[in-house]
């Protein structure tokens, strides 16, 4: 329903817009900042969501995350995150146990697991590393460093952060575990579209809704989707 969706649209909004990245933390259930998963086009022929069994990666984005350099994107970059012409989901941060974090893409699809075997990132030390992880509880200090990397390079963050998600967990609490499914309008003239669509088929009445997720914007890049399910014109 319209009312819904809007209502799911706003609160990913205040989560993007009102977190403040210097102190993003993680306390019990609440978790400042939205986590993204951009579905990869094959996807939506599986019966899981799961590329990799054990986890989903995802990352963290908010007003301050740094930007990237996509085409279709303004000057200054889009936010840095995956793809920005694939669809995707919105984690529920109620549901998303998070195993570990990086500051940047941690290539965790060549490991047979996304947090061990790597070496624990020390908090107060001077950490340019993107090989390192971050416990769940260190998000603040993860994030910090990748703006430290970004401001570096002048300015573009060209890499994400990845956050990676537990697996078993997020598949146990489907549909609960996605608050809603994306698209993006950088999207609009590839294929993909239609992925999210089919994937929502499967939860019937209990599907997440769908929204547009705007990664061009500096607040508030989430909206509605018009009635052939793209990013509206008008905002």
């Amino acid at each position: 329903m319209p009312v819904a969706k809007g209502a799911v649209a706003s609160r990913c909004n205040a989560w993007f817009d009102l977190a403040q990245p210097a102190w993003l933390r993680r306390q019990g259930l609440r978790l400042d900042g939205v986590l993204i998963h951009h579905l990869e086009p094959e996807t939506a022929r599986n019966d899981s969501l799961l590329r990799f069994a054990n986890r989903l990666p995802s990352t963290l984005i908010s007003a301050e995350t740094p930007r990237r350099r996509f085409s279709g994107c303004p000057p200054d970059g889009c936010i840095a995150s995956y793809r920005v012409h694939w669809p995707g989901l919105v984690l529920e941060p109620a549901l998303a146990l998070v195993d570990c974090a990086f500051q940047a893409d941690a290539s965790t699809d060549g490991s047979a697991d996304g947090c061990l075997h790597r070496r624990e990132c020390l908090p107060g030390a001077e950490r340019t590393s993107q090989a390192c992880r971050w416990a769940a509880d260190q998000l603040p200090l993860m994030l910090e460093q990748q703006r430290r990397t970004a401001a570096a390079k002048g300015g573009n963050g060209w890499n994400y952060n990845e956050v990676v998600v537990d697996g078993p967990s997020f598949e146990e609490a489907l549909p609960r575990s996605i608050t809603a499914f994306f698209v993006t309008p950088q999207m609009q003239q590839r294929a993909g579209g239609g992925s999210v669509r089919e994937i929502g088929v499967r939860y019937g009445q209990l599907a997440p809704p769908l929204i547009c997720y705007d990664p061009s914007r500096k607040t508030a890049p989430f909206s509605l989707v018009n009635e052939q399910g793209h990013c509206s014109a008008v905002r």
